[in-house]
């Protein structure tokens, strides 16, 4: 058996599991989370994970996930022992049986995240200098795309689509966390035109998506995991930051510059709580049967109270304003 921890700030999950799942959540987690060895001090929680076991102690469940052709698992959960053990792996493929274990993994860390205070929020994240930059909107509001610019002129990753943020006492400042999870880029015909952006049309012939002038939500787009994207673009990825700046994406075909308008603080409020989410996905929401004594609990509306105070800026632009864009993003850096 292996074992060895993921560690954030003061929350670490020991993992003890056989030798076969070691690099399966090793991968998942790949740059986007401290993975260490021999941790000395107490574990927030562990997690063992093999391949039969017929029962074990604590609350049981099993897990069904449809996303990976209903996948299962056995799930026991213990408080007591602050032990979770997960077994009885069944899937079509080895590839499934795989993706239902890091999945798993990724909401129990997320867990034990919401447990410690965090927040979930629909935001992408990039960083420079220490300095995060957080994009927060809806779907299809820009926030990939404005990501994926900056990535190019070598800002660091942080999170896609969806990220944790907590107001840390001591040091003063949000700490937006990256939540671990596959990036999703559509194929428009006008993203594929950018230049900035025909790296990814390599991975799109792979993946044998095309180009389309429509904005398909599942067809005609790609799909690449931190580490693969960070790779391509030849920038770091990094598990967390220091939030400094929120960007509120929205495209303009009219205007030749970008245009920043500061927000106020009662409309960035109403912004934010419409777009925070669960840390715990619904086909987990068992883990909410995890409990700790931890030194806090998730309280969104003292984190949204902190991100408001976050300068937070109305970002209009188009395919055309990408170069204003960025010079803009790098006076503030």
């Amino acid at each position: 058996m292996k074992e060895f921890g993921i560690v954030h700030r003061e929350i670490y999950l020991k993992i003890i599991c056989q030798d076969e799942y070691e690099i399966v959540i090793k991968q998942h987690f790949k740059g986007n989370i401290n993975i260490i060895y021999n941790i000395s001090h107490e574990p927030t929680y562990t997690l063992i994970v093999s391949n039969n076991i017929n029962k074990a102690n604590g609350i049981y469940h099993k897990m069904i996930d449809k996303w990976f052709n209903y996948s299962s698992l056995d799930c026991w959960i213990d408080n007591n022992q602050r032990l979770c053990q997960i077994s009885n792996f069944h899937a079509t493929s080895i590839k499934n049986k795989n993706l239902t274990i890091q999945y798993f993994v990724s909401n129990l860390f997320n867990r034990l995240l919401e447990l410690y205070g965090y927040t979930a929020i629909h935001s992408s994240c990039v960083e420079k200098h220490g300095k995060g930059i957080a994009f927060i909107g809806e779907r299809l509001s820009g926030k990939t795309t404005c990501m994926l610019t900056l990535l190019h002129y070598g800002f660091n990753f942080i999170s896609n689509d969806s990220a944790a943020i907590k107001y840390i006492d001591k040091e003063k400042y949000i700490d937006i966390f990256g939540i671990t999870q596959n990036i999703f880029i559509r194929m428009s015909q006008t993203f594929c035109s950018q230049p900035q952006n025909k790296k990814y049309l390599k991975v799109a012939k792979e993946q044998n998506v095309r180009c389309d002038q429509c904005v398909q939500l599942e067809d005609n787009r790609i799909v690449m995991t931190p580490f693969e994207l960070a790779q391509i673009n030849n920038v770091q990825i990094l598990p967390s930051t220091k939030l400094r700046l929120i960007l509120i994406p929205c495209y303009n075909p009219e205007i030749r510059e970008t245009k920043f308008t500061l927000l106020d603080q009662k409309s960035c409020n109403i912004l934010f709580k419409s777009q925070t989410i669960s840390l715990v996905h619904n086909t987990t929401t068992f883990l909410r049967d995890i409990t700790i004594s931890s030194p806090e609990k998730t309280n969104i509306e003292r984190n949204i109270a902190y991100l408001t105070k976050v300068p937070c800026y109305l970002c209009e632009q188009n395919e055309n304003t990408m170069e204003s864009f960025v010079k803009k993003i790098n006076n503030f850096c």
